[in-house]
């Protein structure tokens, strides 16, 4: 299930640095285009308070990668896709890596107002080629929450990665009820460590209605803290 955070890349070359693309302009465009979405949907003042038209504030970016290449199992060697801190589990087979799939973790601390926004996505590219691409995944956003003193990333809409006259935006794909269950809450003071414990996914059906699935992230790699993200950026007074 791990698919969930790394689905949806595509095979192709495309120019793209993460410090130099991903900048304020990004960030406000996706967290405009959520805001938009909550106003459209708003039928009642008493719901949960909206995004504030001043989306300026600081995002804090957490980053984790992860590593495709050979794995032996069950004394046959296939390729496996596991996060960098578990490189010494590969063997050297036919070569290195075959692809690399960045994931970054996007806090955003808005001035006014309580909500914590975020934007969860992973890029995939070549292994050894710098500042080329081969395709974006699914991009989460939605909002940091505390569900009984669990702290939980709740997505809402699902988005996609798009280029036009060399900057990149996003668009609206469709919505959703994904929760990220973290370990902790995160500390943008210092250098700072989260990892992603759970995946619960909410299915609507004819027969027994809403429904929660949780997958637990360790269970399915095979070790502990297997999907784990440590901060290293900010973007500082981002504007419209």
């Amino acid at each position: 299930m791990i698919s969930i955070v790394l689905n949806g890349c595509i095979s192709s070359r495309i120019p793209f640095n993460f410090e130099r693309d991903i900048d304020s302009a990004f960030l406000m465009q996706s967290l405009q285009l959520q805001r938009n979405a909550e106003v459209r949907e708003r039928h009642d003042p008493r719901e949960l308070e909206m995004l504030p038209s001043d989306l300026g504030g600081e995002a804090n970016i957490y980053h984790t990668r992860f590593l495709e290449g050979w794995l032996v199992q069950d004394n046959f060697v296939d390729l496996a896709v596991l996060n960098k801190d578990r490189e010494s589990d590969f063997v050297s087979y036919n070569g290195a890596f075959k692809h690399v799939y960045d994931s970054y973790l996007i806090f955003y601390k808005l001035k006014s107002g309580n909500r914590m926004p975020f934007l969860l996505f992973t890029v995939q590219a070549n292994a050894g080629v710098r500042d080329t691409v081969s395709g974006f995944g699914k991009i989460y956003i939605g909002e940091l929450g505390l569900n009984t003193k669990t702290w939980v990333l709740g997505a809402t809409r699902i988005l996609s990665m798009k280029q036009t006259n060399g900057r990149y935006f996003t668009k609206e794909i469709r919505k959703t009820n994904l929760q990220f269950i973290l370990n902790k809450e995160p500390n943008f003071s210092g250098s700072d460590f989260l990892t992603i414990k759970k995946i619960a996914i909410s299915d609507e059906n004819e027969l027994s209605g809403n429904k929660t699935i949780e997958i637990t992230i360790d269970e399915v790699m095979g070790k502990p803290n297997s999907l784990i993200f440590r901060n290293y950026r900010k973007i500082k007074n981002a504007k419209e």
